[in-house]
């Protein structure tokens, strides 16, 4: 005997029959009437097939599922500072970052790591000295002191090397946000030949120890690319951190989530990067240097 399959949706403000998988109207019936119904039923009339009417399979869904409180995970953390503690436009003549002060806040930059150099160029920014024959030869970073170990919302202008690919360029740079030698948290955008996107990438050092294995990192395709200035944003409360790419949020992390066993990092340096991410920076510039609590 021929059997027909009929589903009827209704979202409290529309609703459609199909029949076999077909809508039996070209549009969806506007009607409000039966939006808090909470029953439904089985309505035979007419005649039927040699006056018996066969229904088998019968089923009935909600409209939505409240979701139990224990799987209730809340909303993403975010937090963003709102007022800026020290800012560098990086003006001036050209000379090493080592012992410039901030315009705004009155900080003094120091080299914490490494013996690459970040220097001002005497056009209103701050590069990285390297070339693609030489390199910044190793992880290098230059700091202020930070008094707010419990936050910190930095912000930075980066200007990858180059204009395109096939130059052989690399952009390393980024943030670093540190404790002391044992602890501290490495963020940085990269873009190199060999891949076709971009990512921005975090590695971690916690009691002494790093992977860089353990690295978080997100394709972000070409919102950082070279020659072309992208706003680099990271808001850090010491457990959890969120990074923005041009305002637009692009990784978010607990540091629980790679080392569950973590304390929570105190803050007390901050300062601008050039990292090791399977090779060196080639000399990316930096600009307008905002960090906020």
């Amino acid at each position: 005997e021929p059997a027909n399959r009929l589903q009827v949706l209704a979202d409290g403000r529309h609703m459609m029959a199909y029949v076999d998988g077909e809508p039996v109207t070209e549009s969806w019936i506007a009607d409000t009437r039966f939006a808090e119904a909470t029953g439904v039923g089985i309505l035979l009339a007419g005649p039927g097939y040699g006056g018996r009417r066969f229904i088998s399979r019968f089923e009935a869904h909600p409209r939505s599922i409240g979701m139990p409180d224990n799987l209730d995970m809340g909303s993403t953390w975010m937090r963003k500072g709102d007022r800026i503690v020290a800012a560098d436009d990086f003006g001036g003549a050209a000379s090493n970052l080592e012992g410039r002060q901030t315009p705004i806040g009155a900080l003094r930059w120091s080299r914490l790591m490494g013996s690459g150099v970040i220097e001002t160029t005497g056009e209103g920014a701050a590069r990285i000295r390297g070339t693609v024959d030489e390199p910044c030869p190793d992880r290098t970073a230059y700091c202020v002191d930070w008094e707010n170990p419990d936050f910190v919302d930095l912000e930075v202008t980066i200007v990858p090397p180059g204009t395109g690919r096939g130059q052989k360029q690399r952009s390393t740079a980024g943030f670093i946000l540190y404790q002391d030698r044992d602890n501290y948290v490495t963020l940085n955008v990269w873009r190199a030949d060999y891949y076709g996107g971009a990512s921005v990438s975090t590695f971690f050092k916690f009691g002494g120890f790093e992977d860089i294995y353990d690295a978080i990192w997100t394709n972000v395709a070409d919102r950082v690319y070279y020659g072309r200035p992208t706003r680099l944003r990271v808001c850090c409360d010491g457990e959890r951190y969120l990074v923005f790419v041009n305002e637009e949020p692009v990784l978010y992390r607990a540091f629980r989530d790679v080392y569950p066993d973590v304390e929570r990092l105190r803050i007390r340096k901050v300062g601008l990067l050039a990292n090791w991410e399977f090779g060196n920076d080639t000399g990316s510039r930096f600009g307008q240097f905002r960090a906020r609590i």
